[in-house]
């Protein structure tokens, strides 16, 4: 996923591209648009959103930002993609850690990262106040939670995370989950 105000600057939000296809739609569509990313923020580490993190990383160089909680994930993603027989992805490459509270200023967003264990133990959430924007990853996918049977997910942590973190916001707030719309 990407976000962008008015200039080229935007932030890519969990680069799950797999395929090459995949892989070359998303960086044409940088290119055709003539975006320049400045950042890579990373919602949880599950395979399905870190395929990209290292490409788009060592293609622009830019700060990849991430909860510490989930460095565990990498070694579960090993785990998970044997039994699905897709590449592991590449988990080279350095990242920032990011905590409950921190504000993040990229492309002209100021993102509160505000922690959301649940679907994965250092999952957060990115959460731009004034332009009235989060990106949830899995915390919630379209029209319901985020999944909570695998390993490391804790449904009661989840609940927990969306009643007392969520739900409080101001209802203008547009939420861009992981799956779906």
């Amino acid at each position: 996923m990407l976000a962008w105000k008015e200039g080229p600057a935007c932030v890519v939000i969990d680069p799950g591209f797999y395929s090459p296809e995949e892989e070359h739609k998303f960086f044409a569509f940088i290119e055709e648009n003539g975006l320049k990313p400045e950042a890579v923020l990373l919602t949880h580490a599950h395979f399905d959103h870190i395929f990209g993190v290292k490409k788009v990383h060592d293609r622009f160089g830019i700060p990849v930002y991430m909860d510490p909680e989930e460095e565990p994930s990498f070694i579960y993603n090993r785990e998970m993609i044997g039994r699905l027989g897709l590449s592991v992805p590449d988990t080279d490459f350095s990242y920032t850690p990011v905590s409950e509270g921190q504000t993040i200023a990229a492309a002209g967003f100021s993102f509160e990262v505000i922690s959301t264990p649940g679907h994965a133990p250092g999952a957060v959430c990115y959460l731009d106040r004034e332009e009235k924007l989060m990106f949830t990853g899995d915390t919630l996918f379209a029209g319901t939670i985020g999944r909570t049977d695998l390993l490391n997910s804790d449904y009661d942590q989840e609940i927990l995370s969306i009643m007392n973190k969520l739900i409080v916001l101001d209802p203008d707030i547009r939420f861009y989950p992981g799956p779906g719309p």
